[in-house]
């Protein structure tokens, strides 16, 4: 990734900060430790929780972590689909569940493409489980950023187990330094200023999303995010980071609501111009 300013760090943590709005917490409570991520998406009228099949295939009941008051939201979800083929699921909301979360991504907040350049700067941000702590009453994580880039399909490494497509999957290194942003009761919305430290190791982070930093330079800075990908599972040799395009999810929420497929072929239909890969008109 090119050096950058002052500036662009600073709105890059903008970036991050509005990703964490739209990032949950998911917890099985009766395996201590067992955790996950996810990311809220509202499409149209339905209000998902986008994450990975391998928590959800798994846990027989889980409560999703509020961020105001960070109490868990439990009971009866609406709908839980997995996808037979990926590792992807999705949890749907009632109307009552959505009204507790602060926030949901919408489409202008996610980018459907499948295609990078080398230096494209994204971001991972998620809930790892070494990172959990339990003060009673409350249960948290430390909330943390990943920065890095994406591997173009030529550089991946050809020994990985599970081979990764290139229609599919999206490989990013794992850096040697990561932003935390503590993220638990009682704590300014903000949480506390972010450190520099080794990156504790990604179990949690699954389902936590891959995200493009967006701003227009052209008068006031107005830092966004991109929804690109759902973050599924990484390799400790190589250290790589491994998710899937959000275009795979969304074909995956259109084969099981068809109802809605009319505005997810208008979201991926949308395409990204590389050559301002940090600025939009």
């Amino acid at each position: 990734m090119a050096e950058e300013t002052t500036d662009e760090r600073l709105l890059r943590a903008a970036c991050a900060d509005q990703a964490l709005r739209f990032v949950r917490q998911l917890s099985t409570p009766f395996k201590e430790g067992h955790l996950a991520s996810g990311v809220a998406i509202k499409i149209e009228g339905y209000h998902f929780i986008a994450t990975v099949e391998h928590f959800l295939g798994k846990a027989t009941f889980f409560k999703i972590v509020r961020r105001k008051t960070e109490q868990e939201m439990a009971g009866s979800f609406k709908n839980v689909i997995c996808s037979p083929s990926l590792d992807l699921g999705l949890i749907e909301l009632t109307e009552d569940q959505a009204s507790c979360l602060e926030a949901f991504a919408g489409p202008e907040n996610i980018l459907a493409t499948s295609t990078f350049e080398e230096d494209t700067a994204l971001f991972v941000i998620g809930f790892p489980s070494s990172t959990y702590q339990h003060v009673p009453p409350y249960r948290f994580c430390i909330a943390t950023t990943y920065d890095t880039v994406p591997l173009l399909p030529a550089q991946w490494p050809d020994n990985l187990w599970n081979s990764p497509s290139k229609d599919t999957d999206i490989l990013l290194d794992l850096p040697d330094e990561t932003e935390n942003r503590l993220h638990g009761p009682g704590l300014p919305l903000g949480g506390t200023p972010p450190r520099m430290e080794t990156p504790p190791e990604p179990h949690g982070m699954s389902g936590g999303g891959i995200w493009r930093p967006v701003w227009n330079r052209r008068s006031v800075q107005r830092p966004a995010v991109q929804l690109v990908g759902i973050q599924s599972s990484f390799w400790d040799r190589p250290r790589l980071l491994r998710g899937l395009h959000i275009k795979c999810w969304l074909e995956f929420v259109a084969d099981n609501y068809p109802e809605l497929t009319e505005p997810i072929e208008e979201m991926l239909a949308k395409t990204m111009d590389f050559q301002i890969p940090r600025d939009e008109t």
